[in-house]
């Protein structure tokens, strides 16, 4: 068993943003990172590296820790502490790394803003395989960082090596400084000290942390009825929420999990709703500071929460209804959505400056001030800041019920009720639990039958009995057809401690990110959920 060896604890600075994009490099390697130097009381430069930097491209290893102050970690050495430094108004972690560097012979200097480490270079002196697992020996500590999806890892190691490796391992190549090692499935790497190694074995599932990230904030992930699970535990009594989307193009656009965290400066991520991804616009729930930007649809699920971290699950419907000119009430299908069905559909500023018809032979009504101001077929059109649009859809003759000149009325019904209560909601479905019962029934919210039966990675928001929050991804970092059904699901939200959770987007959606890392990787997506730290 590896050794506990704890660093004498250095105060460290709560860092600030960067004013220019900082980079790192190791021997001339360079790339985007976030870095901290500074002296301590005895005037020695202390460092220390975002926690995403130093597991994701120098390949050190995190386990589990009981407080956010420190992170015990694994880098060719019996494990030790490193201390950490959090600041709320910054979203990453930074790993304290003078000690661990300096043991190892790295050398740093600063340039502008970019911190060049001078390592000495590593020599692949042999590697050894078995049926289940390579080990790589190294004659030093070199830096290493994977690739990884279902069908293939590739490990590059900045570290030489020699053409007569190959007899031994085929899928050998040399770059520059660097040895890539190429396997044909999922693995995972771990590090042996005395002498420094490499060992690389098939990934089955993910590895059992729990990992105090932040005060209120825990990162967990383990094997749950035969699935890798990895969650976020969050006290919303430090933390709020927010939906977030791409938004350079109105509601149109798929952008990174990540991407769409780092433009609110989000503590962590996880994908949200429903969405085309032809149309890149969304199918379901997204509401924010009491504003609609897009409707519930088809009496799905959705969760709603107010600034005080309250939340509430329901199978939403948001009903609309105009009148004109004091006639009879007319049935509206939905608000700023990318849902399109036949019928009269409403549209306002906050889905975007203009509006360009979604299907062939739409009329557009102009309504501003609660008066019909004009009829377009074109596109795009504008979308009036102080009224909206109605776009009529398979219907004859919609000119002719909105006159120019007509007043409209326009009134709104919550279902259920209770929901209005609640300023900023999401949307996607299944309903899975709610106040401590199963609820799960696909069919009432107009899934798919199949959709009940389908294995595919999953992301979920539940809350405890506690009202903590839990951010739940199953089987995203695993094979796509490895992931559970939705009952399978239900019952993992329910072994993690949830009364009530909901079903997100799935399959290539499934995504989670927390200190811009990437926990769980998945692909572009149109909307999802940040954390942020309360003030």
């Amino acid at each position: 068993m590896l050794g506990l060896i704890v660093l004498a604890q250095t105060p460290l600075p709560a860092p600030q943003p960067p004013v220019l994009e900082q980079r790192l490099s190791v021997n001339g390697e360079t790339w985007v990172g976030a870095w901290r130097q500074w002296r301590d009381a005895q005037g020695r430069v202390r460092l220390a590296v975002s926690e995403g930097d130093a597991t994701q491209r120098l390949g050190i290893g995190l386990r589990s820790s009981r407080r956010p102050q420190e992170q015990p970690v694994v880098w060719f050495r019996p494990a030790q502490n490193l201390p950490v430094s959090w600041h709320p108004q910054y979203t990453r972690r930074f790993l304290e790394v003078t000690e661990l560097w300096a043991d190892a012979g790295w050398q740093t200097q600063v340039q502008g803003n970019e911190l060049r480490i001078t390592a000495p270079v590593a020599q692949i002196q042999g590697i050894r395989q078995s049926s289940r697992r390579t080990v790589i020996d190294l004659d030093k500590i070199a830096p290493w960082r994977i690739q990884s999806n279902a069908n293939q890892t590739i490990l590059r190691i900045l570290a030489m090596g020699r053409a007569e490796l190959r007899q031994s391992f085929p899928n050998l190549n040399f770059s520059a400084q660097a040895t890539v090692l190429t396997f044909n499935q999922p693995m995972r790497v771990t590090t042996l000290p005395n002498p420094p190694r490499l060992v690389v074995e098939p990934q089955t599932g993910v590895e059992k942390l729990t990992i105090h990230w932040a005060p209120g904030l825990q990162w967990r992930q383990e094997q749950v009825r035969g699935y890798g699970v990895t969650w976020l535990e969050i006290d919303p009594q430090q933390y709020t929420m927010r939906p977030v989307w791409e938004g350079s193009r109105g509601q149109t656009g798929l952008a990174p999990l990540l991407t769409l965290a780092q433009q609110v400066q989000g503590v962590a991520a996880i994908n949200g709703g429903f969405f085309n991804r032809n149309t890149q616009l969304p199918l379901g729930a997204i509401r924010w500071q009491g504003q609609w930007y897009s409707s519930p649809i088809l009496n799905r699920g959705m969760v709603a929460w107010n600034d005080q971290g309250e939340l509430a699950f329901a199978r939403a419907q948001f009903q609309e209804q105009v009148r004109v000119n004091q006639g009879a009430p007319m049935n509206l299908q939905a608000l700023n959505s990318g849902y399109v069905q036949k019928g009269i559909a409403r549209y306002t500023a906050n889905w975007g400056a203009t509006y360009t018809p979604l299907t062939q032979g739409e009329t557009v009504i102009t309504v501003t001030d609660d008066r019909v101001v004009g009829m377009a077929t074109g596109n795009p059109i504008p979308v009036p800041l102080a009224g909206y649009l109605l776009v009529g859809r398979g219907l004859d003759n919609l000119g002719s019920q909105f006159p120019p000149g007509a007043t409209v009325q326009l009134s709104q019904q919550w279902l259920p009720p209770a929901l209005q209560n609640y300023p900023h909601g999401l949307g996607a479905g299944p309903l899975l639990l709610n106040h401590g019962r199963v609820v799960l029934d696909p069919e009432q919210e107009q899934f798919q039958p199949f959709f009940r039966q389908q294995k595919a990675p999953r992301s979920a928001l539940g809350v405890s009995r506690s009202g903590r929050w839990l951010w739940v991804t199953v089987g995203g970092n695993e094979a796509y057809q490895q992931g559970p059904t939705l009952m399978e699901l239900t019952q993992i939200m329910q072994d993690l401690g949830a009364v009530a959770a909901l079903n997100l987007d799935g399959g290539t959606s499934t995504s989670l990110v927390l200190g811009g890392q990437v926990l769980v990787p998945g692909g572009r997506v149109h909307n999802g959920l940040v954390l942020l730290r309360r003030s």
